[in-house]
């Protein structure tokens, strides 16, 4: 069933796909996978362009947009392990021999030149015979990102030898065709030494990260019915989580988990298309039931509460999941319930999906590019800094996760609204130690990962505050560390006092206390600490469209409505695909739904033309999850249109567009 506007829907879900293979202005080739839009055939018979859409290839280590020839990478290593300090997220003992651990700084994207895209698109017109093809990349609505870390003479991936980081990208949504996303990871010792050594021989093959992206896509209407067998499902889980391993964060094993449901016979799906069952072998079947957020989020949400203890700690603002997790359960920490019982019950459930859906996808990549400048160019891209004396000291390093610049190629500002972030840091005095004599400390030396100036601090003895002037400074502070434990203090917890100023005049902000400033008190044992703007509370909703605004002529509002507050969104052809609507603030904790309205504006070419406007009849509702930061991504559908007012509505697109 094809829309009956006069627009693009979107690459159609379906296993005919077309390879392009396209050279750049080099001569290098890249192999393109190209899904056609589901409404190209009424696109085309009405002389309008035909829309196609590549998928996202494989990633690359960046350059520097300042400096083209250098590659967007650096990493400072902070050494003294004779200080006894190996508490930068490893167990005692595990550390490497000559590091203390570290920090890294890069960029990566998925790096297709425009030269390689235009190529394909004079292909696919040839091939097609349609002069008014465009090419684009599919849209990608979210993207979870994984860091890993591997010691090659140790084990295989996934062995013992590997190490798992997270690390959060300087965007929301990795929604532009290059991808192009900046991660500070904090490294643990053992971490440290194994990218130090690797790098010093040219080597980076053992360094991969993984972009877990959510992709929309159209789909022809599906009736889905499942029969979840409670039992299976508990027990799939289970396994995955042997050892009392909290899924947490960790979307991979999570969806591993799913998938081996529908293998196992713990999910069964029935589907049918165009009024026919498919074959469970069809590889649209194939493709429904493992690759579709949709389905698995549906599913899941009607056993959690019988399987899974969801929320016995809540994630650190820095590490919550933006994917299919969080969107079932939210910043939460996910563990099996110890009490369940096994009792034979199966779920019948049934559910209609229609026109967009979203596809779980996984890119990967790695530095070998940075291999063609190493080892010759080492001490460019690494330096180690000794910030230790000989004695048993306690460090403590301290950065931040602000998007302090981000504006997208539209205008639309992603900042965060953050104008200073501020840390105090304190810790006994080791001389008459007690919970009360502490040694505080709000100045510390400075260090920026790739930086390039030697060993030296780039400032000393400087307030630990952060601006857009020096968002990637790396804040160092040390003190004498305790000899044991002491009343109502453990010899490695550090108390921490983060300050965070918001912007008072920006709409998003919207704090309990009428203030713009907020202050989290903490005393944890981790000595790498992030500090991250949604700390306070946050409230993220990714909106986009099932069909592509393309023309000028239509226009939409979103109404929103959660708790109290109310906002409004506009839409257009310049921003329908990052339509977000966010919220900083300490109020919204415990609310678990919004609501919104859609109103369309349709006008013609002529000043005259009276425009054609309508609304949903009614406020959607839509789910949120628990907790202190919630994200969720929710697809809005224009209202069905006036009926005797289709011809007009679909003359002023076409008008509009040629």
């Amino acid at each position: 069933m094809s829309s009956p506007f006069l627009l693009p829907v979107g690459p159609e879900f379906a296993p005919n796909t077309i390879e392009i293979t396209a050279n750049d202005d080099n001569g290098k080739p890249f192999i393109l996978e190209i899904f056609p839009d589901g409404n190209n055939a009424q696109l085309k018979n009405a002389g309008l362009a035909t829309h196609y859409y590549y998928m996202p290839p494989d990633l690359h280590l960046a350059k520097k947009v300042a400096i083209p020839d250098d590659f967007d990478f650096g990493m400072t290593l902070f050494a003294g392990l004779a200080t006894e300090e190996d508490t930068l997220n490893i167990p005692p003992g595990e550390g490497a021999t000559n590091v203390g651990g570290g920090v890294l700084l890069f960029t990566m994207e998925f790096g297709v030149p425009i030269s390689v895209v235009r190529n394909a698109e004079e292909q696919l017109k040839n091939r097609f015979n349609e002069p008014n093809l465009q090419l684009g990349i599919i849209e990608i609505v979210s993207n979870d990102v994984k860091v890993r870390v591997m010691d090659q003479n140790i084990g295989p991936a996934g062995g013992a030898g590997q190490i798992v980081m997270n690390a959060q990208s300087s965007t929301k949504g990795s929604i532009e065709a290059s991808s192009r996303s900046t991660f500070l990871v904090s490294m643990n010792m053992t971490a440290a030494g194994i990218v130090e050594e690797g790098l010093k021989g040219g080597h980076t093959d053992f360094i991969t990260v993984e972009y877990n992206l959510q992709e929309k896509f159209w789909i022809r209407p599906i009736n889905i019915k499942v029969n979840a067998d409670v039992d299976k499902i508990y027990d799939t889980f289970s396994a995955a989580g042997a050892g009392g391993y909290l899924f947490d964060t960790f979307s991979a094993s999570f969806t591993t988990s799913y998938k081996n449901c529908i293998t196992n016979g713990g999910i069964i799906t029935t589907i049918e298309m165009d009024g026919a069952e498919l074959a469970n072998d069809s590889e649209i079947k194939k493709m429904i039931d493992t690759q579709v957020t949709n389905l698995q989020q549906l599913a899941l949400d009607a056993v959690k509460d019988t399987i899974f203890s969801w929320n016995p700690t809540e994630s650190p603002p820095a590490s919550v999941d933006k994917g299919i997790f969080s969107s079932i359960f939210g910043g939460a920490s996910v563990s099996m319930k110890s009490d369940y019982q096994h009792h034979g019950v199966h779920m019948p459930l049934e559910f209609n999906l229609e026109t967009t859906i979203l596809r779980s996808d996984t890119k990967s990549g790695d530095l070998t590019d940075l291999q063609s400048v190493l080892p010759d160019q080492f001490d460019k891209y690494v330096r180690k800094v000794d910030p230790f004396e000989p004695f048993r000291l306690l460090q403590a390093l301290v950065h931040t996760n602000v998007n302090w610049k981000q504006v997208l190629p539209n205008g639309e500002i992603l900042s965060d609204p953050i104008k200073s972030v501020a840390v105090e840091v304190a810790y006994p005095n080791n001389t008459n130690p007690s919970s009360s004599n502490l040694i505080i400390r709000s100045l510390g030396d400075t260090y920026i990962p790739g930086n390039g100036d030697g060993n030296q601090p780039r400032r000393n003895n400087v307030p630990a505050i952060w601006t857009k002037d020096n968002p990637n400074e790396i804040f160092y502070f040390k003190w004498m560390k305790l000899h044991q434990d002491i009343p109502d203090w453990k010899i490695n917890e550090i108390q921490y006092e983060k300050t965070l100023e918001y912007d008072p005049d920006d709409p998003r902000v919207e704090l309990s206390n009428n203030q713009s400033i907020f202050r989290i008190p903490s005393k944890i044992t981790t000595h790498s600490v992030p500090i991250t703007p949604d700390e306070v509370g946050y409230v993220f909703v990714h909106f986009f469209s099932s069909q592509a605004i393309v023309s000028d002529a239509i226009s939409m509002t979103i109404k929103c409505t959660i708790g109290e507050r109310q906002d409004t969104l506009a839409v257009k052809k310049d921003n329908y695909k990052n339509v977000f609507w966010e919220i900083f603030s300490d109020k919204y904790m415990d609310i678990t739904s919004f609501t919104y309205e859609i109103d369309v504006v349709v006008v013609g070419p002529n000043f005259t033309d009276p425009p054609v406007i309508w609304s949903t009849t009614a406020p959607i509702q839509a789910s949120l999850p628990t907790g202190r930061v919630k994200y969720h991504y929710e697809v809005i559908t224009i209202p069905p249109m006036p009926q005797d007012k289709i011809d007009t509505i679909n003359r002023y697109i076409k008008e509009s567009s040629t």
